[in-house]
């Protein structure tokens, strides 16, 4: 399991239920890109150019899959996992939406 992932657990989790812990944690997995990267083509047949994602999981030795971002999430007692790739713009509004949201909600609740 890469350090990354391994430092949410026992260093940032710790800090952040310390100083916030009203505050919801969003576990956020970067480079999803890695996984699944994107690789053009050429479609020979009508001359255009394409992103086809490959189908090969763990493409890169520090990738963890889905199930084990979850399950972390379920370890540390995140609000939510998701996964992101700046690289290819996935999953970064919803980010920001979910986390905005996230946000308010605490805020509500407070009022």
């Amino acid at each position: 399991m890469p350090a990354s992932i391994v430092s949410v657990a026992n260093n940032w989790t710790p800090v952040a239920r310390h100083y916030c812990p009203q505050v919801p944690i969003i576990l956020v997995g970067c480079k999803s890109d890695l996984r699944f990267p994107l690789h053009r083509t050429l479609n020979s047949s009508a001359g255009i150019s394409q992103e086809v994602a490959t189908s090969t999981t763990h493409s890169h030795p520090h990738v963890l899959s889905m199930e084990e971002g979850y399950a972390m999430a379920a370890r540390i007692g995140a609000f939510l996992y998701l996964e992101t790739s700046s690289k290819n713009k996935f999953g970064i509004d919803a980010l920001i939406t979910l986390a905005a949201n996230a946000g308010l909600n605490v805020v509500r609740k407070r009022n």
